[in-house]
């Protein structure tokens, strides 16, 4: 039987090796693999007679939900050898993972998909989406916003003034991490780890002496038209609609290297009345990352809640993986805090599975709709109503890719 169990250092390039062969198979057997970036996260595996058998990592970082930092562990390198595969390891490893997670005070868990259906069977859920937009990059050319001469490279000197510009820009949202220096060298910059892509050019907006914006951007062949470019813009940040615009003129700089641009997540919906031939502007939204609740009790407990709110509900929880949160959860609401005890089999106000209270839990999808979606029962009313008022609908914004 397998052992769960931490990767030691002597067994790092067994860890790798999984890694290439999971992340980056077209390299082949002999690819070496140079990491730039650092290393950060916990590895685990199972191991069989001392061997790892599969492997993976978890990242204890902080994301917000209603202005409040919680704990979440991000979950990624998730790589099983072909030999190993349908054995149930990967079932085995991600329940260990989740355990480790609940042990230590982290009751909530993130991670990127290559599978949505494998992953929501683990009781994982689609919580935020990425919006993409494409269009002809000489669509940003606004004549009479200022030039972009007053950017500069960017440098881990401009941390944490960058921290505290994304914090602002996406404040109003639900589940934005926190990021560190070494997360943002590691994830945001470089993002060379083996399964997040490749490292991006950064630059900031900088206006007697302050930050007022920044861009992270790659340029990568258009794989439709050869010998020319696509501008991918992988993040863009600002503090106010000048800088907005300056940003874009930026991009347009480029437009003898690039033809085409990519803008990815970009939480500005008034851009295409902005451009002058929104027909020429593509916007599609593609599924992000998935969250689980690893513990229902420490999750609720620490919910932010208004002050005004009041009541008692009991949901009764569906959780066929974790079986410590199986069963009924009676909530006591009052003066901003959620007083959360086992309820009796009887008392269930409410019956709800653990992928749809993820998703009610981080806002992104609300009750009356998880009971259109016949993922939520409510006996009344009244409870329905408390429920609305404690599970807000919010918009959730999580873009790092780990």
């Amino acid at each position: 039987m397998a052992e769960y169990k931490k990767i030691p250092q002597s067994l790092e390039q067994d860890y790798n090796r999984m890694q290439h062969y999971a992340f980056l198979p077209e390299k082949g057997p002999d690819y070496s693999y140079k990491l730039d970036a650092p290393r950060i996260g916990e590895r685990r595996g199972m191991f069989d007679r001392g061997k790892p058998v599969t492997v993976g990592c978890f990242f204890p970082i902080e994301t917000r939900i209603r202005g409040e930092l919680k704990p979440l562990g991000g979950i990624t390198e998730i790589a099983t050898p072909p030999e190993q595969r349908r054995k149930g390891l990967v079932k085995s490893l991600l329940f260990n993972l989740l355990e480790e997670l609940k042990d230590s005070g982290i009751y909530l868990s993130a991670l990127w998909a290559a599978s949505f259906p494998l992953y929501r069977r683990f009781g994982f859920s689609l919580v935020t989406e990425l919006t993409h937009y494409t269009m002809p990059i000489r669509l940003l050319n606004f004549p009479n916003t200022p030039r972009p001469d007053n950017f500069r490279e960017f440098t881990l000197d401009d941390f944490p003034a960058t921290e505290r510009l994304y914090h602002e820009f996406v404040s109003n949202y639900n589940l934005p991490l926190k990021r560190n220096p070494e997360w943002w060298k590691a994830f945001v910059l470089k993002q060379t780890q083996l399964s997040a892509g490749s490292p991006a050019f950064s630059y900031v907006l900088e206006e007697e002496g302050e930050i007022k914006g920044y861009i992270l951007y790659s340029l990568l062949p258009d794989p439709y038209q050869k010998g020319l470019r696509e501008f991918h813009v992988r993040e863009l940040v600002c503090s106010n609609d000048a800088s907005y615009l300056q940003l874009l003129n930026f991009i347009f700089n480029h437009a003898i290297q690039a033809e085409k641009v990519y803008l990815y997540a970009s939480l500005d919906d008034l851009l295409l009345d902005r451009v002058s031939e929104p027909e020429s502007v593509r916007k599609e939204k593609t599924p992000g990352a998935m969250v689980r609740i690893v513990d229902v009790q420490q999750a609720l407990e620490s919910f932010p809640v208004d002050e005004k709110l009041k009541g008692r509900v009991t949901l009764k929880v569906d959780d066929s993986f974790l079986p410590w949160n199986k069963g009924n959860f009676t909530l006591e609401i009052e003066e901003g805090q959620i007083e959360v005890s086992p309820g009796e089999s009887s008392d269930a106000d409410a019956q709800i599975d653990i992928n749809s209270l993820a998703q009610m839990y981080t806002g992104y999808l609300k009750p009356p709709t998880a009971i259109k979606l016949d993922r939520l029962r409510v006996i009344s009313q009244e409870k329905l109503d408390l429920l609305n008022n404690l599970f807000p609908l919010y918009r959730t914004y999580l873009k790092d890719y780990f």
